[in-house]
């Protein structure tokens, strides 16, 4: 029984093998028939490919000759409609009895054969054949009499022309190619022939016209050999190895011909049967492996529920993470919708809000939610919003700004909430305010009346004080006056940050403006040697502006125009009427110029310095800043018209002008604007 049992099994053995045998002959013979399809289906492409690759070429080849063709008639057209007054004339005469020829018609064409790109050398020939007067002087006298095209020439209607063969010019010993009209109308018989010549020279000028290929190669010849023009320059590639294509010349014995590598023709076919290949072996390959990847299935979804419980435990892991990290962070969190289903508040944000859950802390939020078109401040669209919230925390108010953002998605819209503590923030929002108002109190007062004091003792006592101790009262003059306009600047900005900027606009004069000007800031231009003066076309207008403020600007830039002129040199200010109901205050120096890297950033606050350490002068890059706020504020613009000394004639014209452009007042009442 044991050697039947082992008999079975090898029997059962057996029957596995052939069966697996069978399965490997079936997929083998699959995978020939498989290929033989592939590979009669390529070569089919490739055939069918190859027939079109052929027939386009053919056809681009014929519509290049067509093209080549009209343009050579239409060209002999043109030249035909040249010729066409000398011929109606020469028609009502003999030839042999015009005796100044040179004289009557010599000059006529000897003008066409050179304003016409058609016509080159003119000859006029009798009805006998023999030359009678030709640009090319070496032609008269000679007998054309056995030139077909003058044969040709005297059957023609009045109006027509031939072609000639191509042949060898007598005179030049040049291959040309004859063209010829009959001199006649319709009452008179044939008087002759002007005949003509066409070169290679003409030829070129045709080709250049066409649109065709480089590796074309364009030939004109006649049906019995002779070549009028060929493109090719050398040896034209044998026939056999390229695709020609011919179109007959209408009237005349000449054809163009037009012919391109075969290789170039089918450069085209390799690639595309190369990629047809590749597509053909792809698929093949996607075939044998559907197989592969059909039995390997069943192991992939298993390793597949492997992974996804792996994925599952770590997005359980990255969840836990990230709860850490959300209740963790310094500021506080909340998200909410409006359906219910997404509520989640990290303990900074309970704690900022002063509440203990999360249901009490969203409902603190919602009613300040964006809202398209609230008034809480949304952005565009009513994505954003930021509201300031005050709560009580041991006693002590704090304060609160929640920044909420709304994200729409497909299952609605979801609100995301970021609180941040700003008590600090205020505070020093609040010392800061306080310490510019100070200023006021504790620098400003002391230093006018320094300035005042010091102005009143060397209006007394300058004239008996040693040069020393002038100098020393200067000094302290002038830094006094330095700090009390950093302070006026510094209250300015203050002002303006917290809109709190004054503008009283009025009538204002400009002569009483810039003079007043002027008188102020002599005393500081002297100090530096500079020389002030007002502009004699001086225009004195009422312009619409705050007379403080526009002389604190006109202080800004008279000061930085001395600053940086030279010792004895002269700074300009002056007014004149702009074009659009404007008055343009001046104010010009001959310093070293802005350079252009420079001239956008000195209008910002504390800019950078715009000139090298050797020039540049000592300040706090606030002045134009202010001036240009100031100017803004009351309707107009400063403008800024320089020349730097490195620049193209800067040599010679360096300097910098600032213009105040204010509107001329046309009688409006006082107002004052706020902020």
């Amino acid at each position: 029984m044991a050697h039947r049992i082992n008999l079975g099994g090898f029997h059962a053995f057996g029957q596995v093998a052939q069966a697996a045998t069978r399965q490997s002959r079936r997929l083998i013979l699959r995978a020939s028939v498989l290929t033989l399809a592939v590979a009669l289906f390529l070569g089919a492409l490739i055939y069918l490919d190859y027939q079109r690759t052929i027939e386009s070429g053919r056809q681009r080849l014929n519509h290049v000759a067509s093209l080549f063709n009209q343009t050579f008639l239409s060209s002999l057209d043109l030249a035909t409609v040249q010729m066409t007054g000398v011929i109606e004339e020469l028609s009502r005469r003999e030839l042999r009895g015009i005796e100044d020829f040179e004289g009557t018609y010599g000059g006529r064409l000897q003008r066409i054969a050179r304003q016409s790109e058609q016509i080159g050398v003119i000859a006029v020939v009798d009805p006998g054949g023999i030359v009678l007067w030709s640009t090319l002087p070496g032609l008269i006298g000679v007998d054309v009499s056995d030139r077909a095209y003058f044969r040709n020439a005297l059957d023609l209607a009045p109006g027509a022309y031939t072609l000639g063969k191509p042949i060898i010019g007598r005179p030049t010993g040049a291959s040309v190619t004859p063209v010829a009209w009959p001199i006649a109308n319709d009452t008179q018989p044939v008087r002759g022939v002007i005949a003509s010549s066409l070169d290679e020279d003409y030829f070129e000028a045709l080709l250049a016209d066409t649109r065709y290929d480089p590796d074309m190669v364009i030939e004109i010849a006649s049906d019995d050999g002779p070549i009028a023009f060929s493109s090719a320059a050398g040896d034209t590639p044998a026939t056999g190895a390229r695709l020609e294509s011919r179109a007959r010349i209408r009237g005349s014995d000449l054809a163009t011909s037009v012919s391109v590598p075969r290789a170039s023709v089918l450069a085209g076919l390799a690639m595309r049967s190369a990629a047809f290949a590749m597509i053909s072996a792809f698929l093949y390959a996607c075939a044998i492996a559907a197989a592969y990847i059909a039995e390997k299935r069943s192991l992939a979804l298993a390793e597949a529920f492997e992974r996804s419980r792996t994925e599952a435990l770590r997005a359980v892991q990255a969840r836990n993470q990230f709860q850490a990290i959300f209740q963790s962070v310094e500021d506080g969190i909340v998200v909410f919708d409006e359906r219910g289903q997404l509520e989640n508040a990290n303990r900074r944000a309970r704690d900022l809000l002063d509440v203990p859950d999360t249901r009490s802390a969203i409902a603190m939020l919602r009613p300040h939610r964006p809202v398209i078109g609230g008034a809480n401040g949304a952005a565009a669209g009513g994505a954003r919003s930021t509201v300031r919230l005050g709560t009580m925390k041991n006693g002590q108010r704090r304060e609160i700004r929640c920044r909420m953002s709304r994200v729409d998605h497909l299952l609605g819209q979801a609100y995301y909430c970021l609180l941040t503590d700003v008590s600090a923030e205020e505070r020093l929002t609040n010392t800061r305010v306080q310490f510019i108002e100070s200023i006021n109190h504790e620098l400003r007062t002391p230093l006018t009346s320094l300035s005042g004091s010091l102005n009143l003792y060397l209006d007394r006592f300058g004239d008996t004080m040693t040069p020393s101790g002038r100098k020393l009262i200067d000094m302290a003059k002038r830094n006094a006056d330095r700090l009390l306009m950093l302070v006026n600047d510094v209250l300015t900005l203050q002002a303006v940050d917290h809109e709190r900027l004054v503008i009283t606009l009025g009538s204002v004069s400009t002569g009483e403006v810039v003079a007043e000007a002027v008188a102020a800031m002599r005393g500081y231009a002297d100090s530096f040697g500079v020389r002030l003066c007002i502009a004699e076309d001086l225009v004195d207008l009422p312009i619409r502006a705050d007379e403080r403020r526009l002389q604190q600007v006109l202080g800004n830039l008279i000061s930085n125009a001395v600053k940086y002129s030279p010792r004895a040199g002269t700074v300009e200010i002056g007014a004149m009427r702009g074009d659009d109901d404007t008055v343009k205050i001046w104010c010009r120096d001959t310093g070293p110029g802005i350079p252009a890297h420079a001239r956008n950033s000195i209008f910002e606050r504390f800019a950078q310095p715009a000139h090298e350490p050797t020039v540049q002068a000592t300040g706090t890059g606030l002045g134009l800043a202010i001036s240009r706020e100031l100017v803004s504020r009351q309707g107009g613009r400063l403008e800024l018209d320089t020349i730097h000394v490195n620049e193209p004639g800067g040599k010679t014209a360096h300097g910098t002008t600032f213009n105040v452009v204010l509107p001329i007042e046309r009688g409006a009442r006082v107002e004052e604007k706020v902020g």
